[in-house]
C-alpha cells in the first residue's frame, strides 16, 4: 500500500480516488453484499476536497516503521480576533443602526452645589472655562475637573464640589437621564458649528429636539458630500415644491437624542422633513406639515433610508472618523464618525433554499 501511495520521507501521502486497501476484506465482502459500502471507496479524497472547500486542509500519513496511521484535518485561518473560531461560511446580513456610538466619554462627573439660574452665574461666572454645562435639582454639572470649577463657580457655590464616576451615575436611572441631557447639549454644540453648512437647531422645542437645513437665501439648498465608494455626490436638502404664489420648500433634518444600548452611550438619529414657507426656513402650520409628511411617507424605502443615514454620517462628523465633542477642558468626549453596524448571520437564506421567504439585509 505504501508503494502505492507514494509516501515521502515522513509516510504523508495524496489520497488516490478509487483506489481501496481493505483492511478486513472477510468484512468488507459481508457489508458490500448488504449494500452499506462500496468496493472502491472514496472517503480521504472527499475529505480532502470538502476541506479544501472549506478553505481548509487535510493531511495522511503512514509514519515510516510504524502499523499506525495519522489524519489531521485544519479548519481556515481564523477570521475574527479569536484564533479558536474557524471562518463563519454562512450568509451575513449588515444592518446599519441609526446610531453614532461615543469612543470615548470622561470618567467622572462633576457637581457642584450651585445658587441660581445658569443664567444668573452666567453673569458673575466665566462659564466657557468650564466648557458646556448644565443645572439640575441646584446643582451644576460639568465634565471639567473639580479643582478648576471649585475656582470658577467659588462666587456662587453652596456647597463643596464632588466628582462622581460616570459608572455609579449610570447605575442610577434618573442620575443617567440627566448625563444623557448634559451629553446632548455637547452634540448641540457641536450642531451649531454647522449652521454656516445650512444646518439650524429647531427653535424654541423642549423636547424631542430636531435640527434641520434651511435654504440659501429663500431658494434650495445643494450639499456636496463624499461617500465610501464616490466622491462629490450632490444633494439638494432643501427642495422648492409648488409654484408661485404657493412655494413652499421640503427640508430634510434630523430629530436626536442621546441614548443607551447596554453598556454604550450614543446619539440617536431619526431623518425626517421639516416643510418650510416661501423663506424656506420657517416651518409651516402643523396642519400643513402633517398632510405633507403623510404624502411624503410614500416614496421613503430601505434603501433611501440606508442613503439619509450615509450621508447624515458624512455630514455630522464632515468626513472625519472621529468628533471631539468637548470643549475647553474636556478632551476625552469622542463620537464615532459612522453609524453603529453589525453583521448578523441570516439563517436559512442559503442560496440553494427555494423555500426561503426573506430578503438578506
Amino acid at each position: 500500500m505504501t508503494l502505492a501511495l507514494k509516501c515521502d520521507a515522513r509516510g504523508q501521502f495524496e489520497p488516490v480516488r478509487e483506489w481501496t486497501s481493505p483492511r478486513n476484506r472477510a468484512l468488507c465482502d459481508i457489508f458490500y453484499g448488504m449494500s452499506v459500502m462500496e468496493r472502491a471507496g472514496t472517503g480521504l479524497s472527499d475529505v480532502v476536497k470538502f476541506a479544501k472547500e472549506g478553505d481548509g486542509a487535510a493531511i495522511f500519513r503512514l509514519p515510516p516503521g510504524s502499523d499506525a496511521f495519522r489524519a489531521e484535518i485544519f479548519q481556515p485561518e481564523a477570521s475574527g480576533k479569536a484564533a479558536g473560531v474557524a471562518r463563519d461560511t454562512r450568509p451575513i446580513g449588515t444592518y446599519v443602526l441609526n446610531y453614532l456610538p461615543f469612543a470615548a466619554l470622561p470618567a467622572s462627573v462633576t457637581r457642584v452645589p450651585v445658587r441660581g439660574t445658569l443664567e444668573n452665574i452666567a453673569r458673575v461666572a466665566p462659564l466657557s472655562e468650564l466648557g458646556t454645562v448644565m443645572t439640575w435639582a441646584g446643582e451644576l454639572w460639568c465634565f471639567a475637573p473639580r479643582a478648576l470649577a471649585e475656582v470658577v463657580l467659588k462666587a456662587v457655590m453652596t456647597g463643596p464640589a464632588r466628582e462622581t464616576e460616570r459608572a455609579e451615575i449610570e447605575r442610577d436611572p434618573d442620575l443617567a437621564r440627566v448625563l444623557s441631557w448634559l451629553l446632548r447639549k455637547h452634540f448641540e454644540g457641536h450642531l451649531r458649528t454647522l449652521y454656516a453648512k445650512g444646518l439650524m437647531i429647531e427653535p424654541d422645542r423642549r423636547t424631542n429636539r430636531r435640527a434641520y437645513f434651511f435654504g440659501a437665501n429663500g431658494a434650495p439648498r445643494l450639499h456636496i458630500y463624499d461617500t465610501p465608494s464616490r466622491r462629490g455626490v450632490p444633494r439638494e436638502v432643501v427642495k422648492q415644491r409648488g409654484e408661485a404664489p404657493r412655494v413652499w420648500f421640503e427640508n430634510e433634518g434630523i430629530g436626536y437624542e442621546v441614548a443607551r444600548l447596554g453598556s454604550l452611550w450614543a446619539v440617536r438619529v431619526k431623518p425626517f422633513y421639516m416643510f418650510t414657507g416661501p423663506d424656506a426656513t420657517t416651518p409651516l402650520p402643523g396642519y400643513a406639515r402633517t398632510a405633507r409628511a403623510t404624502r411624503r411617507m410614500k416614496f421613503d424605502r430601505n434603501q433611501s433610508v440606508e442613503s439619509d443615514l450615509t450621508f447624515w454620517g458624512r455630514f455630522l462628523s464632515q468626513g472625519a472618523p472621529v468628533l471631539n465633542l468637548g470643549r475647553g477642558p474636556v478632551e476625552d468626549l469622542l463620537l464615532e464618525g459612522a453609524f453603529l453596524s453589525l453583521d448578523v448571520p441570516q439563517e436559512g437564506l442559503i442560496d440553494d433554499d427555494l423555500d426561503q421567504d426573506q430578503m438578506p439585509a
